[in-house]
């Protein structure tokens, strides 16, 4: 697949060149420097856009005729591109005798419009030049932010400026799979009742089987008859009959012996032993392996817990419990409830019925929806927080990470997902990686009536019940939660900070604890008023005025106890080790009744010898124990 880029003497040697002024320019005030970096990106985004078009242009002048000769408007010749560009004739009929620079037909007529987008550029970096030449050099590694908030743009249309490789940033292939459809995060794509076969990911929606059809988005026929397998294909999907792979169950596109096959931007990949061939022919690997799968620059291999592109460069290394190629960047990692990118990218969090590969980010089955997930690119993700927000809280919870957490919205917490983040017994794969999680023994039990309300209803059903209750209340919204070890149990005077709590000085809200309720307190033996009431306007207090000496405005936030669900979340897929400790937290998750009032109980989470991970139990507010703490969370609004 040839790279659809131009060539360096095509695009010249001004793209993102910094100028050298003789005199260091004035300091600008923040907002002055802001406002010239604001016009440098916007300018970028332009200079992208016309490269893009340098692209398609140096295209279209290598290419021969371009096919329906009666149209003066081209198509992009490679993966049939949707867009459509032209400069000139736009109206005129195509004859045959018409000067060839001005015929759409001939290589030539492309010629004065890449001309033309060069001079365009050209224009384009004379004025950033002279907005660069404001900043002081030092100030000048700002634009590396732009470029970075500018390729997260660019990479959804696949190209990228020549020189950000010079500064440093990967200079990654286009997408391979142009013409897939785009979609937000959390966009649902199909909404779809009724009993299917198997379903995969298109490049216009998702593709249902049902018996011998094959229905686009579950409308539109795309294929009816006998088959033994098939696969998705930008062009509709490749149907496998014995020895034959056939475009659309027509068009052959290999013909022998595989012991399997898959999807790849050239064509497909036929596994003949320990061989991989590129359409049966071209070898693309060969030697042992335990699982293989499709990737833009050839073919991904599993050996173990090793992912290796190629056989050779590792994409991730670790633990999974399944897997899959992501169509133009690697391979996506799933650990429990979480979908990652090459292990670290998430693309999603939360509970799931099945879930498909799609340029960019996943496809997750609920039930009858079908729904497009990269959260990454959530408007409210730590990449758009602002950096002395960070900071800020960094300073109250010294010493500690903050992990960000998103909350599940009330509709994924599915029945599958609480089969999932709480099994009923502990799953042997959780204890290799040292997680203890299954449900107490008293979630099947009858809840009592006289505290849930009277209908019939088992304890889990009231916790699940309350727990969707307060993922409602805090959907979209940004939650940093405390990750400081749980202690084990030791006669109440256990400090936060270590497994064995015998290091006060690990626990960063110490201090406040101690001034709030006396210089012996600890986070043990304190109800869930008292912290609540008492303490948390403390902590929030604090981070005010963190804020106030940091930032222009105060940002609209809350200091909570951390909830029951996030608790959850937190320990399996991030802090296995607080699940390991004889100590339980108290959550900010009223146990509702089933009219939503009140109970007067409140959800405790985390005791190893009960669940771990799994453990939830009901205490009223008023209680408390020397063997229950607490962690905190702090929620930014949407």
């Amino acid at each position: 697949m040839s790279e659809r880029r131009p060539s360096p003497e095509n695009l010249g040697a001004k793209i993102i060149q910094f100028p050298v002024s003789e005199k260091a320019p004035a300091a600008l005030d923040s907002e002055k420097k802001k406002e010239v970096l604001r016009e440098i990106f916007e300018i970028d985004k332009l200079v992208a856009g016309k490269e893009e078009e340098l692209n398609w242009l140096n295209d279209a002048i290598k290419s021969t005729v371009v096919e329906k000769r009666n149209k003066a408007k081209v198509s992009a010749i490679e993966g049939n591109k949707k867009e459509r560009f032209w400069r000139k004739n736009k109206n005129k009929k195509i004859e045959e005798d018409i000067p060839s620079a001005e015929n759409p037909n001939d290589p030539a007529y492309f010629k004065e419009a890449l001309e033309q987008t060069m001079e365009e550029i050209d224009a384009l970096l004379e004025d950033r030049n002279k907005l660069i030449i404001q900043l002081p050099p030092e100030d000048q590694k700002e634009l590396e932010t732009g470029l970075r908030d500018l390729r997260d743009v660019r990479k959804e249309k696949g190209y990228y400026l020549e020189d950000e490789k010079k500064l440093g940033k990967d200079n990654k292939k286009e997408n391979v799979y142009p013409n897939w459809k785009h979609y937000e995060n959390e966009e649902v794509i199909l909404r779809f009742k009724g009993i299917f076969d198997k379903w995969g990911s298109h490049p216009e929606g998702v593709i249902i089987q049902k018996g011998d059809e094959l229905l686009l988005n579950g409308k539109e026929l795309l294929y009816k008859g006998a088959f033994d397998d098939w696969i998705p294909c930008p062009e509709g999907v490749i149907i496998q009959k014995g020895d034959e792979l056939l475009l659309n169950g027509k068009e052959l596109l290999y013909k022998g012996k595989s012991d399997r096959w898959g999807l790849h931007p050239e064509g497909v990949i036929i596994q003949k032993g320990d061989e991989l061939l590129l359409n049966g022919k071209e070898l693309l690997y060969k030697g042992a392996f335990d699982g293989w799968g499709s990737h833009p620059e050839g073919v991904i291999i599993r050996k173990g817990d090793e992912f290796l592109l190629n056989g050779k460069e590792l994409l991730y290394k670790g633990k999974f419990d399944d897997w899959g190629s992501n169509r133009s960047e690697g391979v996506i990692i799933q650990k429990g409830a979480e979908l990652l990118l090459n292990g670290k990218e998430l693309l999603y969090k939360g509970g799931f019925s099945s879930w498909s590969s799609y340029p960019e980010g996943v496809i997750i089955r609920k039930g009858d929806e079908w729904i497009f997930y990269n959260q990454s690119k959530r408007k409210n993700g730590v990449e758009t927080f602002p950096p002395e927000y960070i900071e800020a809280l960094s300073e109250v919870f010294k010493g500690e990470k903050l992990d960000l957490t998103a909350m599940p919205k009330e509709e994924e917490l599915t029945d599958e997902y609480f089969d999932k983040m709480y099994p009923v017994k502990q799953r042997a794969e959780d204890t290799t990686r040292g997680l203890t999680s299954y449900r107490p023994n008293w979630w099947n039990e009858s809840s009592n009536k006289e505290i849930t309300g009277p209908d019939k209803e088992t304890w889990g059903q009231a916790f699940e019940r309350s727990m969707r209750a307060e993922a409602e209340q805090f959907k979209e919204s940004v939650i940093f939660t405390e990750s400081i070890q749980k202690p084990k149990y030791k006669d109440g005077k256990q400090q936060y900070g270590t497994i064995e709590g015998t290091e006060p000085d690990k626990d960063p809200l110490l201090p406040i604890i101690q001034k709030v309720f006396g210089k012996k307190a600890n986070r043990f033996n304190l109800t869930w008023d008292q912290i609540t009431n008492e303490l948390l306007p403390k902590v929030k207090e604090k981070i005010k005025d963190e804020f106030a000496g940091r930032c222009a405005t105060i940002p609209d936030f809350e200091v909570i106890l951390t909830p029951a669900i996030v608790s959850n979340l937190q320990t399996t897929l991030n802090h296995p080790e607080n699940s390991q400790t004889n100590t339980s937290e108290w959550t900010s998750t009223i146990l509702l009744k089933q009219d939503g009032t009140d109970s007067g109980y409140r959800l405790v989470a985390g005791f190893s010898e009960d669940g771990g991970a799994g453990f939830v139990y009901y205490v009223p507010r008023e209680n408390r124990w020397n063997g229950r703490g607490f962690r905190l969370s702090v929620v930014f609004g949407k």
